[in-house]
């Protein structure tokens, strides 16, 4: 799972005294990426016809960022890092099958997720970065199943 972005930027160059003097610009792009295992139990419950879950989540993330920049004489300069962190953390749902017929129904899943990457480090040196984000909350979800 990854997600990419890019940004533009444009940043006013000064010398001693505050007056522009011209402009840098450049390019950063990052890439988010996470690489979960989970394990867990689950069990049935035929009279009601649903099912419940129970997972315990271990996860890697990493943020690789490049970025180059060129000033307004020419100079250009680029860089690249990647940070990653490890996440653990749990899931729990309920799930219902509706069926419409004997091959086709609709599944409806509600569910909380808690997960936390905590203190992203660079892979180089291994400092923190005080970069941490959290992947918690409550989800739902609806899904077209065919019921083999």
């Amino acid at each position: 799972m990854w997600v990419n972005r890019t940004f533009q930027i444009s940043i006013t160059e000064t010398s001693t005294s505050p007056m522009p003097i011209g402009t840098t610009t450049g390019t950063i792009n990052e890439t988010y990426s996470v690489y979960p295992l989970s394990i867990g139990v689950g069990m049935e419950f035929p009279p009601f016809g649903f099912q419940w879950q129970f997972e315990f989540i271990y996860g890697l993330g990493y943020i690789k960022e490049e970025g180059s920049y060129t000033s307004s004489i020419g100079r250009q300069t680029s860089y690249s890092r990647t940070l990653f962190s490890q996440a653990y953390g749990y899931r729990a749902n309920i799930q219902e099958t509706v069926r419409f017929s004997n091959s086709i129904g609709f599944t409806l899943e509600f569910g909380y997720r808690g997960l936390r990457f905590d203190e992203y480090e660079d892979e180089v040196t291994t400092q923190p970065s005080s970069i941490e984000f959290s992947c918690s909350g409550i989800y739902g979800s609806l899904g077209l199943s065919i019921l083999l």
